[in-house]
């Protein structure tokens, strides 16, 4: 009799082809990869412009103190301090929320945005006042604008 054969037997195992290489990525990897590099570039240019309109808002108030404690018109010192504050709002919110405020509705927004009341009731009133008058408070009278002023740009920029 004669044995019957397994074909199986005869047959040696597959080899599979190898595994996908890592190198090169697939091209949807490169679009993840340049996407990230895009992401943290924007991040840190949006840092270090943060960090430049910090810089010279700072120094820009440091010159209007100065120019104040130099010349004593406050009324020039209180617009000039708004305007300041006006441009930081202007370059970090949105034009049509900051552009049109005014008087209260501005120390308002600026308490808002800063978290903590800008000023107290005396102090707004006086703030509002002296944005219209010819010769605004005297020396005395405006170190807590300066002070107010510096806080809300700290606590805005940084």
């Amino acid at each position: 009799m004669i044995a019957a054969v397994d074909p199986m037997a005869a047959l040696k195992p597959l080899h599979l082809p190898p595994g996908p290489a890592f190198w090169p990525p697939a091209p949807g990897w490169w679009i993840v990869a340049l996407f990230g590099l895009a992401l943290l570039a924007a991040a840190i240019y949006l840092y270090r412009r943060r960090d430049s309109l910090y810089r010279t808002a700072q120094q820009e108030l440091a010159a209007i103190r100065t120019e104040f404690e130099r010349i004593g018109d406050g009324g020039h010192a209180l617009r000039q301090v708004s305007r300041l504050l006006k441009r930081v709002a202007l370059s970090t919110d949105r034009r049509e929320r900051v552009a049109l405020l005014s008087g209260e509705a501005w120390l308002a927004y600026l308490s808002e945005r800063s978290g903590t009341p800008f000023l107290d009731a005396e102090k707004t009133a006086a703030f509002c006042r002296g944005l219209y008058q010819v010769s605004g408070p005297d020396t005395e009278d405006l170190d807590w604008l300066f002070e107010a002023a510096g806080r809300w740009i700290d606590r805005v920029l940084k």
